[in-house]
């Protein structure tokens, strides 16, 4: 069995999903003719040639295509034409086979060790304040006989308390074999490169090595390199990634090594894909949009870049201005996507497990 091959899981060809469009289309003869009513997916009959013959399925000319028209069969009178809806489903099946190949990707089934992104220190801080403001509580009590401050321990104790269970249900959200959110977020930002698997990808921030190899595994003709600077609050290290590298077979064409995302240790325009996920708020005291464009420094002419994280206003700026910005640079398809609502499935999830300003830029240089 080639390597990492054992990670890739096959999908039930019969499964639908959901309708992702449907409608009629007015016809001077026809009358109202049914131009598309699909599941997304792998509908076999979906995959046609050419508009052309789309819009011959559908008993119209390019002409009457190209008009604005009325999904309920009323005319004129939308803004997208059936070539824009017809455009848009072809984009829609594209994004769901990337989404399908990314969930039959499936990491940490062979005992390796990802970490988690609520990391053991916090809890050590939180716990020992915990245990702290308790035993104050109690001097406060029967020893100081002083209530107030006895009763102000006491709500410290079980503010924190519920702060430990609070993060304590993220942590496991976030796990892998656990509530699996971080994976679904790694699938998310990977579903939208437009890329054929050639040459090489680097990851800003690869911290155990989970999305490294959820690329390597996706592309396996691609070199991915992983960059981080691997401080101490998240254990992890060069050594860990390689560790799980190896147990998920990936080892060949997976390569890591300290960098700083402020200054990448590579010569403009090395590689071929940038990504990054939520890495570049946790660079202290770094303008964010700097570390953006120095990440893209290094992307190749015609390279495609997703570089997810937490992007508050107040530590990110305007972001809807960077995005035209690095339009009028000439970068192409630049997008911001939510991936509050994408991954999590609705922001006050995502702002649940602390990070519900998550977007993801993606483009092209």
């Amino acid at each position: 069995m080639a390597d990492g091959a054992d990670r890739i899981h096959p999908v039930d060809d019969d499964k639908l999903v959901r309708p992702v469009f449907s409608g009629y289309l007015s016809h001077p003869e026809k009358g109202k003719t049914l131009f598309c009513d699909s599941w997304y997916g792998w509908a076999p009959w979906l995959w046609v040639q050419s508009v052309d013959k789309k819009l011959r399925i559908a008993g119209a000319s390019v002409a009457m295509a190209i008009a604005p028209v009325s999904l309920d069969g009323g005319g004129a009178g939308r803004d997208r034409s059936i070539v824009d809806e017809l455009i848009n489903i072809e984009e829609i099946i594209v994004m769901n086979k990337k989404e399908l190949k990314q969930k039959n990707i499936r990491l940490g089934t062979h005992g390796e060790d990802y970490g988690s992104w609520m990391s053991n220190p916090v809890f050590y801080i939180i716990g020992g304040i915990g245990v702290l403001a308790t035993v104050l509580a109690v001097l406060s009590f029967y020893v100081f006989r002083v209530a107030i401050l006895g009763i102000l321990f006491a709500v410290i104790t079980i503010a924190l308390v519920v702060l430990l269970i609070w993060i304590t249900w993220i942590r496991k959200q976030y796990a892998f074999g656990g509530g699996g959110i971080m994976e679904q977020v790694h699938r998310v930002v990977l579903s939208h490169l437009d890329y054929d698997g050639d040459g090489k990808i680097l990851e800003v921030g690869c911290g155990s090595g989970a999305l490294t190899f959820r690329a390597a595994l996706t592309w396996p003709k691609a070199k991915v390199i992983g960059i981080d600077y691997w401080g101490a609050v998240y254990n992890y290290s060069k050594t860990l990634c390689e560790k799980n590298a190896a147990s998920e077979g990936v080892a060949s064409h997976c390569v890591f090594q300290h960098g700083d995302a402020k200054q990448l240790d590579f010569p403009d325009e090395s590689f071929d894909v940038v990504i990054s996920n939520y890495v570049y708020h946790n660079v202290m005291g770094a303008d964010m949009q700097k570390l953006l464009l120095e990440s893209l420094r290094v992307l190749k002419k015609g390279g495609v870049f997703a570089l997810n994280d937490d992007m508050k206003p107040k530590m990110y700026g305007d972001m809807n201005a960077f995005a035209q910005k690095l339009r009028e640079m000439g970068y192409q398809d630049v997008r911001l996507i939510d991936t509050a609502e994408e991954a999590f499935g609705s922001r006050r999830r995502a702002a649940m497990m602390m990070l519900g300003s998550s977007r993801l830029l993606v483009g092209r240089k």
